[in-house]
């Protein structure tokens, strides 16, 4: 996860320079999705050096697709039960305290990663080795044990609800959760496979 507090600050000029129906081309892991919301391209690459954050993606890919809405989302990504009374039309700061007293459920987990592991590979036939699906379970199942408060197998991360509940300058959160229009803008682009994870070397040739 993302270890940038101030990674909104720099939302307000980027609205004002890229115009709409671009291609955005980003680096590094979830902040991506809140820049894609708010440029609004029609199509993303996110490339990192890591191929773990390449299967990171696609396993948010899938979980994005199983998922209507931000508190199913929440649900799907930390293995939590989503509380009866939880609506999507909550405030994603009322989001996270909610699953925040939800305890992880390691039987939902496995449940999970097994439609997780079954689109990748089944719906969108992504040739996927052993070792990729081990390294996307040990992912998934990070998410499972460190919450929503806090992420501490992330370097200086502040935990994903602070990276989620964070402004830019004047206030404004523009996070990929604040909004239900922000998070249907960026499921409907991987819906339609337009965010597309790849490896590659940004400081290479």
């Amino acid at each position: 996860t993302s270890n940038e507090v101030s990674y909104q600050y720099v939302v307000p000029e980027l609205v004002k320079a890229a115009k709409p129906g671009g291609t955005y081309l980003g680096v590094g892991p979830e902040q991506n999705f809140t820049y894609i919301a708010a440029i609004q391209p029609k199509i993303a690459f996110i490339i990192d050096i890591r191929r773990d954050m390449m299967l990171e993606h696609l396993m948010y890919k899938a979980v994005f697709e199983m998922s209507p809405d931000r508190a199913a989302f929440l649900s799907n990504l930390f293995s939590r039960r989503r509380p009866a009374d939880l609506t999507d039309g909550a405030s994603v700061r009322t989001l996270f305290q909610a699953y925040a007293a939800v305890p992880a459920d390691k039987m939902l987990a496995e449940e999970k990663l097994k439609e997780i592991l079954g689109r990748l590979k089944t719906t969108h036939r992504f040739p996927l080795t052993q070792e990729d699906e081990a390294r996307i379970r040990r992912i998934y199942l990070l998410f499972l044990r460190e919450g929503v408060m806090s992420f501490s197998s992330s370097f200086l991360s502040p935990g994903y609800a602070t990276l989620m509940t964070l402004t830019d300058y004047q206030g404004k959160n523009w996070s990929y959760l604040a909004t239900k229009e922000s998070y249907d803008r960026i499921r409907a682009m991987h819906q339609k496979n337009l965010i597309v994870p790849l490896v590659g070397d940004f400081g290479g040739t």
